[in-house]
Formats: C-alpha cells, structure tokens, sequence
C-alpha cells in the first residue's frame, strides 16, 4: 500500500492583534503554539530596523514569561553560554523545540524568580557545574 505524503501547511503568520489577544490571555494557545509564536517574531537574523527588532525583542520576552507562568511543568531550563549565566534557554519537555534564548533580566518578575530557581536548584543538584 502506498503511503501519501503528507503536505506541509504554510506558516501561520501572526498579526499584532494574535500577540496582544494571547499576551492578555484572551486566546487560549497550547505551549507547541506559544513557541511558534515565540519563534516567528523572534527579529534576530533579520534584517529589520533597530526599532522594529526592540519591539520585537520585548513581545518576544512578553510570551516568554508567558510561557513559563502557562506551562513551566514542562519546561527546561539551558544556559548556553558559560561565559554569559544571564542568557537562558527554555525548551518544551518532549519536542526538539526550543523557546529562543533571553536575557533572565528581561523576563516578568514571576519568570524571572522561576528562572532563577531553576537554576540555584540545578547548582545545588550538581555542584560541579558551578565550577565550569
């Protein structure tokens, strides 16, 4: 029997009005739809103007924190950069799909404490990290 192949949908492209409804909780969004939209209105990469790309960065952050308040039973938390503990990471338990990375700095205060906490508990789980 012959297998059809399945066809990929387009991009779902988000208008302001998408990020406002789900940033107001408006909108109900699953976590996979909240990474895409953290995704898709990611500026880095693109050539877009300075201001374009800082109210994206900030929308960007917005969902993040969104994100985290939602579904951070899922969440893992990555600091990719040793050089850099502020930067952080967040991937979804199951799916190879990753949240961006942001500044702790940047996140709500509630994201942020999370945040934090995850990685104090991770330090004192393994200890040697800290070291590197």
């Amino acid at each position: 029997m012959a297998h059809k192949k399945k066809k990929k949908r387009p991009k779902k492209k988000f208008s302001e009005n998408d990020y406002a409804d789900v940033l107001k909780e408006k909108v109900p969004v699953t976590a996979h739809e909240l990474l895409r939209m953290i995704d898709r209105i990611n500026p880095t990469g693109e050539d877009i103007g300075s201001e374009k790309a800082f109210e994206r960065y900030k929308i960007k952050t917005q969902l993040q924190s969104l994100l985290i308040r939602r579904f951070h039973e899922s969440l893992m938390v990555e600091q990719p950069d040793p050089e850099n503990p502020r930067v952080v990471g967040f991937r979804l338990g199951h799916f190879d799909i990753d949240a961006c990375h942001t500044l702790i700095d940047e996140l709500d205060e509630d994201a942020r404490s999370w945040v934090q906490r995850q990685i104090d508990e991770a330090l004192i789980d393994n200890p040697c990290e800290s070291t590197k």
